[in-house]
């Protein structure tokens, strides 16, 4: 849905603002106990396998917009 909308947000972050690929996925990770996800265990695994990702050397602009591309398969409880 809005996918657009959070890359533009996420550069701004990274390169207007310099918030490192590492901090961002830390808030990401802090930020999902505040929201009642149907399942948390696989929004975690999701980061872990990022995090891993980008301290292997991968880029990290493609590595993070393919992790804002997969929280769409993440919904919330009713």
């Amino acid at each position: 849905g809005k996918f657009n909308e959070a890359r533009v947000k996420l550069l701004e972050l990274t390169a207007l603002y310099g918030m490192s690929e590492f901090d961002f996925l830390k808030y990401a990770y802090e930020a999902v106990y505040s929201l009642k996800l149907s399942h948390p265990e696989d929004f975690a695994s999701l980061i872990a396998e990022y995090d891993y990702r980008l301290t292997h050397g991968s880029h990290p602009d493609i590595q993070l917009t393919a992790f804002l591309a997969q929280l769409s398969r993440f919904g919330t409880k009713q």
